[in-house]
Protein backbone atom coordinates (compact mmCIF):
# COMPACT_ATOMS: atom_id res chain seq x y z
CA UNK A 1 0.00 0.00 0.00
CA UNK A 2 0.99 3.62 -0.40
CA UNK A 3 1.65 5.43 2.39
CA UNK A 4 -0.05 8.89 3.31
CA UNK A 5 3.51 10.65 2.94
CA UNK A 6 4.00 9.04 -0.48
CA UNK A 7 0.45 10.09 -1.72
CA UNK A 8 1.22 13.23 -0.47
CA UNK A 9 4.27 13.99 -2.21
CA UNK A 10 2.07 12.36 -5.77
CA UNK A 11 -0.14 14.83 -4.72
CA UNK A 12 2.76 17.76 -4.77
CA UNK A 13 4.08 16.43 -7.67
CA UNK A 14 1.35 16.18 -10.22
CA UNK A 15 -0.06 20.14 -8.31
CA UNK A 16 3.83 21.41 -9.16
CA UNK A 17 3.17 20.06 -12.96
CA UNK A 18 -0.28 21.26 -13.59
CA UNK A 19 1.44 24.98 -11.97
CA UNK A 20 4.58 24.57 -14.03
CA UNK A 21 2.07 23.87 -17.30
CA UNK A 22 -0.15 26.54 -16.64
CA UNK A 23 2.25 29.06 -15.96
CA UNK A 24 4.02 27.91 -19.27
CA UNK A 25 1.08 28.68 -20.69
CA UNK A 26 0.69 32.09 -19.76
CA UNK A 27 3.98 32.86 -20.51
CA UNK A 28 3.78 32.38 -23.64
CA UNK A 29 -0.07 33.55 -24.27
CA UNK A 30 1.62 36.87 -22.89
CA UNK A 31 4.14 36.93 -25.76
CA UNK A 32 1.69 35.65 -28.62
CA UNK A 33 -0.81 38.64 -27.08
CA UNK A 34 2.21 40.79 -27.43
CA UNK A 35 2.49 39.97 -31.14
CA UNK A 36 -1.00 40.21 -32.26
CA UNK A 37 -1.33 43.76 -30.21
CA UNK A 38 1.33 44.94 -31.95
CA UNK A 39 0.24 43.58 -35.51
CA UNK A 40 -3.52 44.83 -34.56
CA UNK A 41 -1.89 48.35 -33.51
CA UNK A 42 0.30 48.68 -37.32
CA UNK A 43 -2.61 47.46 -38.99
CA UNK A 44 -5.33 50.37 -37.81
CA UNK A 45 -2.27 52.82 -38.23
CA UNK A 46 -2.45 51.65 -42.19
CA UNK A 47 -6.32 52.26 -41.67
CA UNK A 48 -6.29 55.63 -40.17
CA UNK A 49 -3.93 56.51 -42.74
CA UNK A 50 -6.32 55.83 -45.84
CA UNK A 51 -8.45 58.01 -47.76
CA UNK A 52 -11.99 58.36 -45.52
CA UNK A 53 -13.86 56.82 -48.77
CA UNK A 54 -12.16 53.73 -48.60
CA UNK A 55 -13.02 53.00 -45.16
CA UNK A 56 -15.91 54.30 -44.07
CA UNK A 57 -15.26 56.21 -41.12
CA UNK A 58 -17.18 59.28 -41.69
CA UNK A 59 -20.35 57.33 -42.54
CA UNK A 60 -20.70 55.29 -39.26
CA UNK A 61 -19.47 58.47 -37.21
CA UNK A 62 -22.62 60.05 -38.76
CA UNK A 63 -25.31 57.66 -38.98
CA UNK A 64 -24.58 56.16 -35.49
CA UNK A 65 -26.60 53.00 -36.51
CA UNK A 66 -25.65 50.61 -38.64
CA UNK A 67 -26.19 46.60 -38.97
CA UNK A 68 -24.72 43.57 -40.21
CA UNK A 69 -26.91 40.85 -41.63
CA UNK A 70 -26.64 37.22 -42.88
CA UNK A 71 -28.79 34.42 -44.38
CA UNK A 72 -27.91 31.05 -45.83
CA UNK A 73 -24.62 31.51 -47.40
CA UNK A 74 -24.09 35.19 -47.89
CA UNK A 75 -24.10 38.13 -45.47
CA UNK A 76 -23.82 41.81 -45.35
CA UNK A 77 -22.61 45.13 -43.75
CA UNK A 78 -24.94 48.03 -44.57
CA UNK A 79 -26.01 51.31 -43.48
CA UNK A 80 -29.76 52.73 -43.04
CA UNK A 81 -29.52 55.30 -45.10
CA UNK A 82 -32.62 57.53 -43.88
CA UNK A 83 -34.79 60.44 -45.48
CA UNK A 84 -35.05 62.02 -42.26
CA UNK A 85 -31.64 60.84 -40.28
CA UNK A 86 -32.73 62.06 -37.25
CA UNK A 87 -36.50 61.08 -36.64
CA UNK A 88 -35.67 57.75 -38.41
CA UNK A 89 -33.06 56.86 -36.33
CA UNK A 90 -34.36 57.40 -33.22
CA UNK A 91 -37.54 55.76 -34.21
CA UNK A 92 -34.98 52.65 -34.66
CA UNK A 93 -33.43 52.66 -31.71
CA UNK A 94 -36.60 53.14 -29.65
CA UNK A 95 -38.12 50.63 -31.71
CA UNK A 96 -35.06 48.04 -30.58
CA UNK A 97 -35.62 49.00 -26.75
CA UNK A 98 -38.93 48.20 -26.38
CA UNK A 99 -38.67 45.16 -28.49
CA UNK A 100 -41.29 46.78 -31.35
CA UNK A 101 -41.44 43.78 -33.49
CA UNK A 102 -43.86 45.15 -35.54
CA UNK A 103 -42.42 48.76 -36.07
CA UNK A 104 -39.40 47.41 -36.69
CA UNK A 105 -40.74 45.18 -39.41
CA UNK A 106 -41.87 48.19 -40.66
CA UNK A 107 -39.06 50.69 -40.76
CA UNK A 108 -36.34 48.42 -41.56
CA UNK A 109 -36.97 44.78 -43.92
CA UNK A 110 -36.52 45.07 -46.96
CA UNK A 111 -36.32 42.63 -50.34
CA UNK A 112 -33.20 44.56 -51.36
CA UNK A 113 -31.27 44.36 -47.85
CA UNK A 114 -29.05 41.28 -49.15
CA UNK A 115 -28.88 41.45 -53.11
CA UNK A 116 -25.33 41.51 -54.40
CA UNK A 117 -23.56 40.73 -51.23
CA UNK A 118 -20.62 38.22 -50.41
CA UNK A 119 -18.98 39.29 -47.26
CA UNK A 120 -17.58 36.50 -45.57
CA UNK A 121 -18.73 36.21 -42.10
CA UNK A 122 -15.95 33.79 -41.28
CA UNK A 123 -13.73 36.53 -40.99
CA UNK A 124 -14.88 37.77 -38.30
CA UNK A 125 -12.95 35.99 -35.68
CA UNK A 126 -9.46 37.07 -37.58
CA UNK A 127 -10.29 40.88 -37.50
CA UNK A 128 -7.73 41.63 -35.29
CA UNK A 129 -5.66 38.76 -35.96
CA UNK A 130 -4.93 34.90 -35.26
CA UNK A 131 -6.85 35.13 -31.01
CA UNK A 132 -6.34 31.25 -30.33
CA UNK A 133 -6.73 29.90 -26.44
CA UNK A 134 -3.25 31.18 -25.30
CA UNK A 135 -4.01 34.70 -26.77
CA UNK A 136 -7.15 35.05 -24.85
CA UNK A 137 -5.25 34.09 -21.95
CA UNK A 138 -2.19 36.40 -22.54
CA UNK A 139 -4.98 38.94 -22.86
CA UNK A 140 -6.04 38.03 -19.43
CA UNK A 141 -3.01 39.45 -18.03
CA UNK A 142 -2.43 42.22 -20.39
CA UNK A 143 -3.60 45.88 -19.27
CA UNK A 144 -7.06 47.64 -21.05
CA UNK A 145 -5.97 47.90 -24.88
CA UNK A 146 -8.54 48.64 -27.43
CA UNK A 147 -8.01 45.46 -29.14
CA UNK A 148 -10.33 43.81 -26.44
CA UNK A 149 -13.47 45.51 -26.86
CA UNK A 150 -12.87 45.50 -30.59
CA UNK A 151 -12.15 41.58 -30.79
CA UNK A 152 -15.35 41.05 -28.44
CA UNK A 153 -17.53 42.93 -30.49
CA UNK A 154 -16.65 41.40 -33.93
CA UNK A 155 -16.80 38.14 -32.35
CA UNK A 156 -20.41 38.69 -30.85
CA UNK A 157 -21.61 39.90 -34.19
CA UNK A 158 -20.10 36.66 -35.59
CA UNK A 159 -22.05 34.54 -33.18
CA UNK A 160 -25.17 36.70 -33.40
CA UNK A 161 -25.66 36.58 -37.54
CA UNK A 162 -23.93 32.84 -37.98
CA UNK A 163 -26.28 31.37 -36.96
CA UNK A 164 -29.29 31.71 -39.14
CA UNK A 165 -31.35 28.66 -40.43
CA UNK A 166 -32.66 27.70 -43.98
CA UNK A 167 -35.37 30.55 -44.80
CA UNK A 168 -34.13 33.03 -41.88
CA UNK A 169 -32.38 36.24 -41.75
CA UNK A 170 -30.40 37.04 -38.57
CA UNK A 171 -29.30 40.97 -37.92
CA UNK A 172 -27.38 42.56 -35.54
CA UNK A 173 -28.47 46.17 -34.93
CA UNK A 174 -25.73 48.12 -33.89
CA UNK A 175 -26.61 51.78 -31.65
CA UNK A 176 -23.65 53.50 -31.32
CA UNK A 177 -24.51 55.63 -27.85
CA UNK A 178 -21.95 58.03 -27.76
CA UNK A 179 -18.00 58.03 -28.76
CA UNK A 180 -17.24 55.20 -26.70
CA UNK A 181 -20.25 53.31 -26.24
CA UNK A 182 -21.86 50.57 -28.33
CA UNK A 183 -25.28 48.15 -27.98
CA UNK A 184 -25.62 45.45 -30.20
CA UNK A 185 -28.95 43.99 -30.68
CA UNK A 186 -29.50 40.47 -31.97
CA UNK A 187 -32.72 40.20 -34.87
CA UNK A 188 -34.54 37.32 -36.07
CA UNK A 189 -37.02 37.24 -39.13
CA UNK A 190 -38.06 34.74 -41.70
CA UNK A 191 -40.67 34.34 -44.55
CA UNK A 192 -43.45 35.59 -42.14
CA UNK A 193 -41.40 38.66 -41.03
CA UNK A 194 -39.53 39.47 -37.81
CA UNK A 195 -39.53 36.90 -35.22
CA UNK A 196 -37.36 38.38 -32.15
CA UNK A 197 -35.76 41.09 -31.37
CA UNK A 198 -32.95 40.22 -28.24
CA UNK A 199 -31.69 42.81 -25.34
CA UNK A 200 -29.03 44.28 -26.11
CA UNK A 201 -25.26 43.74 -25.42
CA UNK A 202 -23.31 46.82 -24.56
CA UNK A 203 -19.21 47.07 -25.25
CA UNK A 204 -17.40 50.31 -24.48
CA UNK A 205 -14.49 51.50 -26.01
CA UNK A 206 -12.64 53.27 -22.95
CA UNK A 207 -9.12 55.96 -23.85
CA UNK A 208 -6.18 54.01 -23.88
CA UNK A 209 -3.45 54.93 -22.07
CA UNK A 210 -1.12 52.29 -23.97
CA UNK A 211 -1.54 52.03 -28.29
CA UNK A 212 -4.23 53.56 -30.25
CA UNK A 213 -7.45 55.22 -29.20
CA UNK A 214 -10.48 56.27 -30.85
CA UNK A 215 -14.29 56.57 -31.19
CA UNK A 216 -16.59 53.35 -30.88
CA UNK A 217 -17.53 54.71 -34.53
CA UNK A 218 -13.55 54.23 -35.32
CA UNK A 219 -13.64 50.53 -34.73
CA UNK A 220 -16.64 49.53 -35.95
CA UNK A 221 -15.49 51.12 -39.46
CA UNK A 222 -12.50 49.07 -39.09
CA UNK A 223 -14.27 45.60 -38.62
CA UNK A 224 -16.54 46.87 -41.78
CA UNK A 225 -12.93 47.57 -43.78
CA UNK A 226 -11.64 43.97 -42.86
CA UNK A 227 -14.93 42.24 -43.63
CA UNK A 228 -15.39 43.75 -47.46
CA UNK A 229 -12.29 45.63 -49.25
CA UNK A 230 -10.16 41.96 -47.91
CA UNK A 231 -12.83 40.03 -49.13
CA UNK A 232 -12.17 39.35 -52.75
CA UNK A 233 -15.47 38.12 -53.32
CA UNK A 234 -17.72 40.96 -52.12
CA UNK A 235 -18.62 43.54 -55.19
CA UNK A 236 -22.21 44.81 -54.37
CA UNK A 237 -22.83 46.54 -51.59
CA UNK A 238 -27.06 47.37 -50.59
CA UNK A 239 -28.54 49.63 -47.61
CA UNK A 240 -31.72 50.52 -47.12
CA UNK A 241 -33.42 53.62 -47.26
CA UNK A 242 -35.03 54.28 -43.74
CA UNK A 243 -38.43 55.83 -44.42
CA UNK A 244 -39.63 57.75 -41.13
CA UNK A 245 -43.30 57.22 -42.57
CA UNK A 246 -44.32 53.77 -40.65
CA UNK A 247 -47.08 53.41 -43.06
CA UNK A 248 -44.53 53.17 -46.27
CA UNK A 249 -43.81 49.97 -46.76
CA UNK A 250 -42.33 50.10 -50.30
CA UNK A 251 -38.97 51.11 -49.72
CA UNK A 252 -36.06 52.40 -52.32
CA UNK A 253 -32.53 51.27 -52.16
CA UNK A 254 -28.97 52.78 -52.96
CA UNK A 255 -26.87 50.64 -55.00
CA UNK A 256 -23.16 50.50 -54.21
CA UNK A 257 -20.22 48.34 -56.23
CA UNK A 258 -16.84 47.75 -55.57
CA UNK A 259 -14.82 48.40 -58.74
CA UNK A 260 -12.33 46.19 -59.35
CA UNK A 261 -11.71 47.38 -62.94
CA UNK A 262 -9.64 51.03 -61.75
CA UNK A 263 -6.37 50.98 -61.57
CA UNK A 264 -5.17 50.58 -57.49
CA UNK A 265 -7.27 49.38 -54.45
CA UNK A 266 -10.78 48.29 -55.68
CA UNK A 267 -13.03 51.21 -54.63
CA UNK A 268 -16.45 51.32 -53.32
CA UNK A 269 -18.97 53.89 -55.70
CA UNK A 270 -22.00 54.62 -54.92
CA UNK A 271 -24.29 53.39 -58.64
CA UNK A 272 -27.65 55.22 -58.06
CA UNK A 273 -29.98 55.30 -55.47
CA UNK A 274 -34.40 55.50 -55.74
CA UNK A 275 -36.47 53.35 -58.24
CA UNK A 276 -33.95 53.11 -60.65
CA UNK A 277 -31.54 51.26 -58.10
CA UNK A 278 -32.96 47.75 -59.01
CA UNK A 279 -31.98 48.26 -62.60
CA UNK A 280 -28.59 49.36 -61.85
CA UNK A 281 -28.06 46.35 -59.51
CA UNK A 282 -29.13 44.31 -62.19
CA UNK A 283 -26.54 45.71 -64.33
CA UNK A 284 -23.65 45.58 -62.04
CA UNK A 285 -24.43 41.52 -61.30
CA UNK A 286 -23.77 41.03 -65.05
CA UNK A 287 -20.90 42.70 -65.72
CA UNK A 288 -22.01 45.51 -67.31
CA UNK A 289 -21.33 48.16 -64.99
CA UNK A 290 -17.36 48.66 -64.06
CA UNK A 291 -16.30 47.41 -67.10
Amino acid sequence: MVSKRNKTRIALRVVGSILAIFGIMCVVGYIKAGNVIKSFEDDYKKFSDLEDDKKFTSLVNLYKFCYFVSIKEESAFAFVVKENKESGVKMAKEALEKKNTKEIDDLILSPYSMKGTGMDISKFDKVVGDVGLLVRLGFWFKGYHTIKPTYALSSFIHKTIKKSKAKEESFAFLDIVDDSVVKVFGVKCDANGLKSISSAKKFTFEASKNGISGKAADFIAYICYKEIFENEDAKIRVAIRLKTDVNIRHNSSDIFILNKSRKGKPKLERLESGPNAEDSRQKAVMGVIGD
